[in-house]
């Protein structure tokens, strides 16, 4: 087998951004637009980093998280569980040296299989 290398994002200097200032919180009951809309600051200011909070946040839409033409970008979920009430809600697409770590993603298993 051969052996391959997954190279990290560089860090560049970039702005850190926090979810929470775009209504990501625990109190929401579905923290799908606030996280996109944190991702899309993130993607239209170059952001090098976007970070969560920890603690368990619900996800209801049908919409997906979109990270959407990142290169070298972090999402930090800094401890923090994304729960779902659906089984497919996240979506990586035309990236390059993207990070996703300290996150946990479940889905609402009672809602499914009570």
């Amino acid at each position: 087998m051969p052996n391959f290398e997954m190279l990290r994002p560089e860090s560049r200097g970039g702005q850190i951004v926090h979810a929470k200032d775009f209504g990501f919180s625990q109190e929401n009951p579905d923290n799908t637009e606030a996280l996109n809309r944190a991702i899309a600051h993130c993607r239209d200011i170059n952001a090098e980093k976007l970070c969560l909070a920890p603690g368990a946040y619900r996800i209801k839409s049908g919409d997906f998280i979109r990270l959407e033409g990142f290169e070298n970008f972090t999402l930090d979920g800094c401890g923090a569980e994304i729960i779902s009430e659906t089984s497919f809600f996240f979506l990586l697409e035309k990236c390059s040296w993207v990070l996703v770590t300290g996150l946990t993603l479940d889905i609402d298993w009672d809602l499914h299989w009570p």
